[in-house]
Formats: structure tokens, C-alpha cells, sequence
């Protein structure tokens, strides 16, 4: 699986390039209204094309016969928790990029309980400032004597 977080018109999805089932799965947290301009289809299946074509083309050059073209595969919309607040995008994705794992219809390890947003955003912050890999480090010479920089 190739896992791309995407942002697209202020919106966080995730799209699975599902090498197993030869599909791209799409994780989205918005709740779409079928009847309406703003569906599923008319926000991802024009703009998803797009973009796997790209990653398509890309990985085709820079890794020669390693990866089967995967442009034409169908893009299939997987049953996820909907998010409540309109800027939790972002968080609800990087749960899919930890969580998800695409056998069968596609599923995740654990369950995302939307009504706990706050604590979700809380808890993704956290795990971002505090995590073990984080390292307090110097700035380089060249960004402390950059001309147009101003530090204090």
C-alpha cells in the first residue's frame, strides 16, 4: 500500500494506493450529501484521478517496472468515522495513516470516536510536540546570518 495524505479546497483525506486489491481507497471523515453538488464523487473522483495519474507517472520513472500502473484503478470511498467540527480534518487523517489496513472493504485497527474530537486533537498534538524522535537541535549558520531574517 502507498498511503498520501492530501489537502485539497481547505480538506483532509487520505488516499490508499491498495496494491492488494488493485483499487484506491479513499478515507474521508466529511459527511458528503449524496443529493447536493457537494457529493463524494463530484469532490474525489475528478481530483483523485488527477493526482494518481501523477504518482502514477512519477513512480513509473523513478522506479522502472517496480510499481504496476495504478491510473485507471477505481476509487472506492471507505466507511469511516465522520468528523463533527469542520477543522478536524487533518486529525481524523493522521488516525487513517496510523490505523488503516486496507484488506477486504478495508478497516481500522481501532475505533474513532468523533464525539471525542477535542481529546482526539489533543491527543495528536501532544504525540507531535512530545515524541522521543523530537530533538532540540541549533539553528544552522546560514538561517542565523540570512540578510532578511530577524531572530530574537
Amino acid at each position: 500500500m502507498i498511503l498520501l495524505p492530501v489537502l485539497h479546497q481547505h480538506h483532509w483525506s487520505v488516499y490508499c494506493v491498495n496494491f492488494g486489491q488493485s483499487r484506491i481507497d479513499v478515507l474521508d471523515s466529511f459527511l458528503y450529501n449524496p443529493e447536493s453538488d457537494n457529493n463524494w464523487d463530484n469532490y474525489h473522483l475528478e481530483f483523485g484521478k488527477k493526482i494518481m495519474h501523477r504518482l502514477s507517472d512519477a513512480l513509473s520513472i523513478a522506479a522502472p517496472l517496480k510499481f504496476k500502473s495504478f491510473k485507471n484503478w477505481r476509487h472506492v470511498p471507505v466507511k469511516v468515522p465522520v468528523q463533527k467540527a469542520t477543522s478536524d480534518s487533518a486529525f481524523f487523517a493522521m488516525k487513517f495513516l496510523e490505523f488503516y489496513d486496507g484488506d477486504g472493504h478495508g478497516s481500522l485497527h481501532t475505533s474513532i470516536a468523533a464525539e471525542r474530537s477535542k481529546e482526539l486533537r489533543a491527543e495528536t498534538l501532544y504525540y507531535l510536540t512530545f515524541h522521543k524522535q523530537n530533538k532540540v537541535v541549533a539553528l544552522p549558520d546560514e538561517i542565523l546570518h540570512c540578510a532578511y531574517c530577524t531572530f530574537s
